[in-house]
């Protein structure tokens, strides 16, 4: 891993501010297609991340999206609107990375913009932005993409449903709106667990013998 990228994942700003003061260019560099601001973010380095926005002169909409600035997001839109339905170099959308990120404004902006809720991802998950959200609990984003059209049935790799994730996390607000979008209950991922297998293994077992229970 390149120098720059080995400072981020430590969380050590101080040499990242002297690396990217010495060579700028280091913020054009990719590790796996992300972006020093985008690699910051997926190894939860907050520190990393604030002190890259301090040095990134202007941000891509992916990153923009990923870290919650909208309106550095908006204006990357006005300059380039097909930037939203455009996938980053790792294979994500602009609505994946702000759903992922629980970044609901940015979300909505990406949305009212001309998103799409139902966008696959370019890389080995092929999983939607509801997938992003659901994975990472964020159930009022969740209930932003439902709004719009999101497929509450769609599989990822695996064969796993938002609703599989929303039952391993225990999220019973989460998988009554799925359900209630007309999320199937009894829909099995590749390894043949339905959410209910999947709530039972998690430790939530009240909502498990709720998923069996069938639906009037």
């Amino acid at each position: 891993m390149r120098e720059l990228f080995e400072a981020i994942k430590g969380g050590h700003r101080e040499r990242i501010r002297k690396l990217v003061q010495t060579s700028p260019e280091a913020l054009l560099e990719r590790h796996h297609g992300a972006t020093p601001v985008l690699f910051a973010k997926y190894v939860d380095q907050q520190g990393a991340v604030e002190e890259l926005l301090s040095l990134a002169p202007v941000l891509s909409p992916f990153e923009a999206a990923a870290v919650g600035s909208l309106p550095a997001l908006e204006a990357a839109i006005r300059a380039e609107p097909a930037a939203v339905r455009q996938l980053s170099e790792d294979g994500w959308t602009v609505l994946h990375l702000a759903a992922f990120f629980g970044q609901g404004a940015c979300v909505e902006a990406v949305l009212q913009h001309g998103g799409d809720p139902k966008a696959i991802s370019g890389n080995a998950l092929r999983n939607t932005p509801l997938h992003a959200a659901a994975a990472r609990n964020h159930t009022e984003v969740c209930a932003a993409l439902l709004g719009h059209g999101s497929d509450p049935d769609a599989r990822q790799q695996g064969g796993y449903t938002a609703l599989h994730a929303a039952a391993q996390h225990g999220n019973e607000v989460l998988v009554d709106a799925l359900l209630a979008a007309g999320a199937t209950a009894a829909l099995v991922d590749d390894q043949g667990k339905d959410a209910a297998q999947h709530a039972a293994e998690a430790g939530h077992a009240a909502l498990a013998a709720r998923l069996r229970k069938p639906r009037a």
